[in-house]
């Protein structure tokens, strides 16, 4: 008698899908139960954008560039008015600085327009308890400035929040130039 030995042909596939839907399942129903080292999102800083900022905002006064962590509403107060004495420029309104920090930065005043400024990102440096601020300024060249319509003084202010926090904020400025013209 000669015996017959019989294979099993099974494709493993669907049973790694099954159990990468099981995991996944599992991971979404108790995310905040389960500490998962490569996805720890406790190193991530929620920064919210407010609306209409950034702002060229027009001003006869002489200003100087700025970078602040702003804390109470006085320090925000202080902030709008060092931009502009006249009140055209005011300040955002319903922050909680019980829970919440404002970054603002400005630009010194500029005699023609085509210039922009934005904060881009906020790092954490894990070595020093930092956070960094990058900041991209552009500005236009040569070329450009001719193209522009009348000159107006103006400083570009951008503000964003950020969770109240105990770090330290440092400021970089990444400065690029508009060589096609397409800031006005």
């Amino acid at each position: 008698m000669t015996k017959k030995t019989e294979t099993l042909y099974l494709s493993f596939l669907p049973l790694i899908i099954l159990i990468v839907l099981i995991l996944g399942a599992g991971y979404f129903l108790l995310a905040g139960d389960i500490k998962i080292p490569f996805l720890n999102t406790s190193n991530r800083l929620e920064v919210k954008r407010l609306p209409n900022f950034p702002v060229t905002v027009e001003t006869q006064n002489a200003v100087d560039k700025t970078r602040l962590v702003i804390k109470s509403q006085q320090q925000l107060d202080e902030f709008v008015s060092s931009i502009d004495k006249d009140g055209a420029f005011s300040a955002p309104k319903e922050i909680d600085f019980n829970n919440e920090y404002l970054i603002a930065v400005s630009s010194k005043t500029f005699t023609e327009t085509g210039h922009a400024l934005k904060i881009k990102k906020i790092y954490k440096e894990k070595d020093t308890n930092t956070l960094l601020v990058s900041i991209e300024q552009i500005d236009p060249v040569e070329s450009c400035l001719n193209n522009t319509s009348l000159p107006k003084s103006n400083v570009i202010v951008d503000i964003v929040s950020v969770k109240k926090t105990d770090k330290t904020f440092d400021f970089e400025v990444v400065k690029k130039n508009d060589e096609e013209c397409k800031i006005q």
